[in-house]
């Protein structure tokens, strides 16, 4: 691939926009612990809402979705879809909990919640199976997949490629996240998933228009089920087979498992969450003004 004097123009505006961005608000960010870490505790819902979204969406998004589609058809989101119940209960009960709590990190959640020797212990849990083990296992994935479109974009070996991402690209999201706090974060978060949804519709419909619209490639994924045989699954389904697995066994023990699964860790979390010498109400503001 060969990329034109266009091409590294839309490149750079986008680094520069963001590194603006967080110019911009590094004064907002800077009047104190507060405004830094958590915005003031100002931020719209819909600006933390779409913050969180669009963390979510990284630069192998678009690639792990068509992948899933390809192979299990559009049911093949519910790997992902299945997330909505816990986001949910994250935006309804949990965050406005979070919010009259005072508190800015788990981390003091933990030792708010708890006390001694457990507490010391949960949070040094937290900080090595977190910190180190969850996020390199995601930057480890997230950078390959950079490497891999740098690569391919810019005609370079792997080496070239991982070699831009630690010395340049890395550096530079460092810069200007450090530099305006929570509040560069939102809204930058907010400019790339206006730019990245605008994207990622636009080359759909370039796509469907390049076999001849929609009714001719559900024509074509009709054809090739048919040629398929029988035992071929429906693309365009939107719920999974809870009858049919490669190894024999129906979908719906397979989910009789994760409900087990699900089922025991809910027990274990109920039984730490209200063991201990004491208990601290967490549901009224004067308890956690009091606690402090």
């Amino acid at each position: 691939m060969h990329l034109t004097s266009l091409d590294w123009a839309a490149i750079a505006g986008y680094l520069l926009i963001t590194l603006v961005l967080g110019l911009y608000f590094r004064g907002k960010s800077g009047k104190s612990t507060a405004d830094y870490f958590v915005s003031g505790r100002q931020v719209s819902w819909w600006l933390a809402g779409t913050s969180m979204v669009a963390t979510t969406f990284a630069a192998d998004t678009p690639l792990a979705v068509c992948g899933l589609v390809y192979t299990q058809g559009v049911a093949g989101n519910w790997l992902w879809w299945s997330f909505l119940p816990s986001g949910m209960m994250t935006v309804f009960l949990f965050a406005r909990l979070w919010r009259r709590s005072g508190l800015i990190t788990d981390v003091q959640f933990a030792e708010f919640r708890y006390h001694g020797k457990p507490a010391a212990f949960l949070r040094g849990f937290r900080a090595v199976y977190l910190g180190l083990l969850m996020n390199c296992l995601i930057l480890g994935w997230v950078t390959k997949a950079m490497v891999n479109i740098i690569s391919t974009s810019l005609g370079i070996s792997d080496a070239e490629a991982l070699a831009i991402c630690v010395f340049f690209l890395m550096p530079f999201t460092g810069i200007y996240v450090s530099l305006g706090g929570l509040w560069g974060v939102l809204w930058t978060d907010l400019f790339q998933f206006v730019l990245k949804m605008a994207i990622v519709i636009a080359v759909a419909w370039y796509g469907v228009r390049a076999v001849g619209g929609m009714p001719q490639l559900l024509a074509r994924l009709a054809e090739m089920r048919n040629a398929a045989g029988p035992g071929a699954s429906d693309i365009t389904k939107m719920l999974p087979d809870f009858f049919t697995r490669a190894d024999g066994r129906s979908a719906l023990d397979a989910a009789g498992d994760y409900v087990c699964g699900a089922s025991g860790g809910a027990v274990v979390g109920l039984l730490v969450s209200g063991g201990g010498a004491r208990r601290r109400r967490l549901y009224r503001a004067a308890d956690f003004q009091r606690a402090r």
